[in-house]
């Protein structure tokens, strides 16, 4: 699919595209605007089926289908932003399409509840007690890259495709745990001394990890929902 996606923008960006480059403004309006589309369709679709029951597999299929008509109808635009990037046709592809989905999980409620289906959460997802504010999107962001690099480097030792499901709590658990003490000076900084006395602020914080984490390491996030 990625690759149809890739030369059907070519062709239809070549009748279209101007020869002058988006100005970095001009690339995250954009993206912001595809991730309004996309949350919109999300936003329709949960009036029918709702989106936290989605399996991984329904809601990858789901947002590939609308990444690909908002691409397809700003074929030119989506073009020059992919050149702009100086990377290859499918790099480029993937590291817009992860801005867009980062642009998604701050800005669409939607988009939450389904994501934490579909990393597997057993629990309700409260959207608004897992929106990211600017305060701590420093914080939350660079925790979400610790956790997809010490993820990534377990799942080349041990894939965590192959391990159960309990197993992969224990091993996501362990590694969160040490983020948090690693990082305990700020974040007790950002949300005050007793953020580790309360087991509910704990998980919401967690779960802000995560979801930041679909964004930036998407395919070890959907390993952990394999059965």
């Amino acid at each position: 699919m990625l690759r149809y996606l890739l030369i059907l923008l070519a062709c239809t960006a070549s009748l279209l595209s101007s020869a002058q480059s988006p100005t970095p403004a001009a690339m995250a309006k954009l993206e912001q605007e595809m991730a309004t589309a996309v949350c919109q369709d999300l936003e329709k679709e949960n009036v029918k089926n709702p989106v936290a029951k989605f399996t991984k597999e329904q809601a990858m299929a789901f947002l590939q289908q609308s990444m690909m008509k908002v691409a397809t109808s700003r074929a030119a635009e989506v073009q020059e932003l992919l050149q702009a990037t100086g990377k290859s046709p499918e790099e480029a592809m993937q590291e817009v399409g992860q801005r867009v989905g980062q642009r998604l999980i701050s800005s669409c409620p939607t988009a939450i509840t389904m994501f934490a289906g579909m990393a597997g959460s057993s629990r309700a997802i409260d959207p608004a007690a897992s929106v990211v504010t600017p305060a701590e999107r420093p914080l939350i962001e660079a925790m979400a890259s610790d956790m997809c690099t010490d993820l990534e480097r377990t799942n080349a030792k041990q894939p965590l495709a192959k391990m159960t499901k309990p197993e992969r709590n224990v091993v996501l658990q362990k590694l969160m745990t040490t983020i948090m003490q690693t990082r305990a000076r700020e974040i007790t900084a950002q949300y005050g001394e007793d953020i580790f006395q309360d087991t509910e602020r704990v998980r919401n914080l967690g779960v802000k990890i995560g979801i930041q984490m679909v964004g930036r390491c998407p395919a070890t996030v959907s390993g952990l929902a394999d059965k």
